[in-house]
């Protein structure tokens, strides 16, 4: 196989592997490993497979390795790269080829969802912890780029300032406010009909 990619994809530096434990030396040189093009799903392909997955490198994780996962799932880590076709995500999914065909969205988030859950539930608190930071990071992030544009459409805090009842930038409101008094934000507002 090394010598028909290095023939067809001279940019791709390959080496072949006579025992999974070759991997171990062959990925110490590397920063990212694309495996499952060529690996085969036999004993040995599943060994070099599970050598490519405790060297904690980011993977980019192609066909027969895809295969190889279906058949036994491990969790997805945060710097894998998937990439299955309509066949291969069913297998993943365990579904029809043609159930993907018809709802390829639905087919996405159930792999992304599929993954979040392997990776929060092996990983545990550590996970978690991470996948709230991130979040967290990308929530204000998000509110600060919206509320940085919405500030420069305006014209800017004092314009906006000027052209709205002062009573409408206090957040903390009399008890009799009929908007949202105080003690609504502390217990919630019951829903009127």
């Amino acid at each position: 196989n090394v010598a028909a990619v290095g023939a067809g994809r001279p940019e791709l530096m390959c080496r072949a592997l006579q025992e999974p434990a070759d991997v171990r030396d062959a990925a110490a040189r590397c920063g990212v490993i694309a495996v499952g093009p060529g690996l085969g799903q036999d004993a040995w392909a599943r060994g070099v497979l599970d050598a490519v997955l405790d060297c904690g490198k980011p993977l980019v994780v192609d066909a027969d390795a895809l295969n190889l996962l279906a058949a036994r799932p491990v969790a997805a880590g945060p710097d894998w790269v998937l990439t299955p076709h309509p066949g291969e995500a069913g297998r993943l999914l365990g579904c029809p080829t043609a159930a993907v065909q018809r709802d390829r969205p639905g087919a996405l988030g159930a792999l992304l969802a599929g993954a979040a859950c392997l990776y929060t539930l092996t990983g545990g608190l550590r996970a978690v912890m991470w996948t709230g930071s991130l979040q967290a990071v990308l929530l204000l992030g998000s509110a600060l780029i919206i509320a940085v544009a919405a500030f420069m459409r305006v014209g800017g805090w004092h314009a906006l300032a000027s052209q709205v009842n002062p009573g409408m930038l206090a957040l903390i409101r009399p008890v009799g406010d009929p908007g949202v008094p105080w003690p609504g934000l502390l217990f919630g507002i019951p829903v009127r009909s």
